[in-house]
């Protein structure tokens, strides 16, 4: 019998506003997985995963924090100046980012 443990997967679960989940190093902003509102069922077992480990501090619990990025009126929909709410995922020790997100911290 398979004893691995079912994830559900749900897009649009990882942040405010229902942004996806972030895809491999290269694709920052790329959603991975089904279109909103499905389900993806992946057949792993989370123990025989490896983990993934701050570069700074060899940290292995991580947290979610937000970046507020400025947009210019010339690239707002609305012609309008404003704020853009980007989440990154920093350690939970050292609050150094993840490797993938240190270009959303540069400007």
């Amino acid at each position: 019998m398979d004893n691995k443990k079912k994830m559900t997967f749900t897009p649009g679960a990882a942040g405010a506003g229902n942004t996806p989940p972030l895809g491999p190093p290269g694709n920052l902003g790329a959603p991975i997985g089904p279109q909103q509102g499905q389900q993806l069922q992946l057949n792993v077992d989370p123990a025989e995963l490896a983990c993934v480990v701050c570069e700074k501090c060899s940290g292995k619990i991580f947290e979610q924090k937000t970046v507020l990025k400025q947009v210019s009126a010339i690239q707002s929909p609305t012609g309008k100046e404003g704020i853009l709410p980007v989440n990154i995922i920093v350690c939970s020790n050292c609050l150094h980012p993840v490797k993938d997100f240190v270009k959303l911290l540069e400007k």
